[in-house]
């Protein structure tokens, strides 16, 4: 168990968290080394649940709600394209993250 993974956090607010995936960590998993454990484990156990998932071997960006409204929200507007996704981070983008 990787409780000692530092989280590469870009943005966090009262509603949601952006955070960094490496290659080789799954989003969500039944095992506990996944990105969503480590969430988990850095709000102290509250509320949060990935809005989308990107594949194991994919590095990137990956956001998740930190209650069920937010979750609710942001859902609808991933169902409706109201939000859109960037393939590539600029490299201008990698020195605004934070590291916790």
């Amino acid at each position: 168990i990787y409780y000692n993974y530092n989280l590469k956090i870009l943005y966090e607010d009262e509603n949601i968290i952006i955070v960094y995936k490496p290659v080789q960590l799954e989003v969500i998993d039944n095992n506990s080394t996944c990105l969503y454990t480590f969430v988990t484990q850095y709000l102290k156990n509250t509320f949060c649940y990935p809005c989308h998932r990107i594949d194991r071997n994919t590095t990137g960006l990956v956001l998740f709600a930190k209650n069920e409204e937010a979750l609710s929200i942001l859902e609808e507007k991933i169902k409706n394209n109201d939000i859109s996704w960037q393939e590539d981070i600029p490299p201008q983008i990698h020195n605004l993250i934070i590291t916790h």
